[in-house]
């Protein structure tokens, strides 16, 4: 398994998309950006990685989201609306780690939630 730490994944790539931070705990690494559909803010829990930054075994990889505004995100024709919850603005990403490798998991979770962000980055 590469050595890569999911955490500094995470944090560089929405740095470089102009994302800033706004954690306000100590176990939850949060950013926050402005989209297409409004104010998003981003996250994943600690816990969910090893001191080296990579997905725990048995863990799910989850990248936590919620839009400010969700009438806002339910009315932009590019956000996925069968992960959009309508009513709370949260549109996460989920990824079971049952067989899989760690790695290939967190990737899965990682390439989808970046190419939906994209989609949304003004």
């Amino acid at each position: 398994m590469s050595n890569i730490n999911h955490i500094r994944q995470f944090e560089s790539y929405l740095q470089s998309k102009g994302a800033i931070p706004a954690s306000l705990y100590p176990w939850e690494i949060k950013y926050a950006i402005e989209t297409k559909a409004g104010l998003l803010n981003i996250s994943v829990h600690r816990s969910d990685f090893t001191k080296s930054g990579q997905l725990r075994a048995g863990k799910m990889a989850s990248i936590y989201c919620r839009f400010n505004d969700a009438e806002r995100a339910a009315g932009c024709p590019e956000v996925d609306k069968g992960r959009l919850n309508h009513y709370s603005g949260k549109w996460n990403f989920n990824t079971a780690c049952e067989s899989g490798d760690r790695k290939s998991v967190w990737d899965y979770c990682f390439n989808l939630f970046s190419y939906e962000l994209e989609r949304i980055l003004g």
